[in-house]
């Protein structure tokens, strides 16, 4: 425009467009301000990929923190200072003096990815020589069906735990504890002493599916 400033808004129409131009402005940097202020309160944490605003929220949920109060700036300076505070029940089996390197946390999820495989498979041997060892109960007379009907009831309990553990992550590992280390035996005399049932006094799972002791 070559029209001097003093004389470009003189007319009420010009003037008019100016001062919609103005509030149009003022009322989208009101918008902008009010969504930054929300974003800042949120958790938006992306350091490590696996790690969600989800995860976060849980965790504060376990942790009893309350997240209206908490921002990204501190988030885990309270997870740290709440688990500091908390008493652990054991020594932790995995406590690495500096933090690790990206080449030992790809080889720690491998160990993971190794030990929740062969965890798998064990589960799976347990469920097949149980289910050979009650299917022994069915041809036992009268009691057979009750026996049957009880048993699939609870294997539907047990095939759920089952898949329940398959979600163990890398979290799941760095939490293990020493009592890991002192797990008794299926076979122990103490642990046979606490599976007694209402159809054959004690139930133990025998090295060979199909036979009872």
């Amino acid at each position: 425009m070559d029209v001097p400033l003093t004389e470009r808004f003189r007319e009420a129409g010009d003037a008019r467009m100016l001062v919609e131009y103005l509030v149009g402005e003022c009322a989208a940097l009101a918008m902008v301000r009010r969504q930054r202020d929300q974003e800042e309160r949120r958790f938006q944490v992306s350091v490590l990929e696996p790690c969600t605003e989800r995860d976060l929220l849980n965790i504060c949920g376990a942790l009893g923190l309350s997240v209206e109060n908490l921002r990204a700036d501190n988030i885990f300076n309270e997870i740290n200072q709440r688990l500091n505070d908390e008493p652990l029940v054991g020594g932790l089996l995995f406590r690495p003096e500096v933090n690790l390197t990206a080449d030992q946390w790809v080889r720690l999820e491998r160990t993971q990815a190794e030990l929740l495989a062969e965890y798998s498979l064990r589960q799976q041997m347990m469920l097949k020589r149980v289910d050979l060892t009650m299917a022994a109960f069915q041809w036992k007379g009268k009691d057979g069906p009750a026996v049957a009907q009880t048993y699939r009831k609870w294997r539907r309990h047990l095939v759920d735990l089952i898949a329940s553990f398959s979600t163990a992550d890398i979290s799941t590992l760095l939490a293990a504890d020493e009592e890991l280390l002192r797990q008794e035996r299926v076979s122990s005399t103490r642990l046979k002493g606490t599976g007694k049932n209402a159809f054959q006094g004690y139930l133990t799972v025998s090295r060979q599916p199909g036979s009872m002791l």
